[in-house]
């Protein structure tokens, strides 16, 4: 099964490749939203497949942070990928 953050930076290469932009300017949705709503649909359900409750504030604040690292993390390999290339 193909994670959130893998279809985020597979739907952006493949966005890039068929506008024929660089792949440098478009390796990744710029915004959290967008990042969340490629790679899962929307907030609950990213909360959800991390099994992080969305009605609780430290619950909210954890899924915050693991999102903050998964599109850190993303970022860091696309560049590696694109500097590799």
């Amino acid at each position: 099964m193909t994670s959130g953050s893998q279809r985020v930076g597979k739907v952006a290469t493949d966005a890039a490749e068929q506008e024929g932009q660089s792949q440098l300017t478009a390796y990744l949705p710029r915004t959290k939203d967008q990042f969340v709503r490629v790679g899962w649909g929307s907030l609950p359900k990213f909360m959800a497949s991390y099994n992080v409750k969305w009605g609780d504030d430290e619950d909210y604040e954890e899924g915050k942070r693991i999102l903050a690292a998964l599109m850190e993390d993303t970022e860091r390999s696309e560049r590696q990928q694109l500097a590799n290339k």
